[in-house]
C-alpha cells in the first residue's frame, strides 16, 4: 500500500511523491465522471483540467478522457 506521507529518522515527517500522484489521479477520475453524469456542465473535461493545474498537474491528452 502506498502512502501520502512517510516518516524517516532524517528528515521526520515527509510527502510521497508516488502516494501523492495517485491520489489525485484518483481525483481526477472521480471528478470526471461525476461531472459528466451530472451533466449540468457542458465542459467536464475542462473544469477537471482547471483542477488539475490548480494542483500543479497539467493534463493535456483527449485519449485520458475518453478512457473514462
Amino acid at each position: 500500500m502506498l502512502h501520502l506521507l512517510q516518516i524517516t529518522a532524517k528528515d521526520g515527517l515527509v510527502f510521497n511523491p508516488e502516494g501523492i500522484e495517485l491520489f489525485v489521479n484518483g481525483k481526477l477520475f472521480v471528478t470526471y465522471r461525476w461531472l459528466r453524469d451530472v451533466g449540468g456542465l457542458k465542459t467536464p473535461k475542462t473544469k477537471v483540467q482547471d483542477m488539475m493545474l490548480m494542483l500543479g498537474y497539467n493534463i493535456e491528452e483527449d485519449e485520458l478522457f475518453n478512457l473514462i
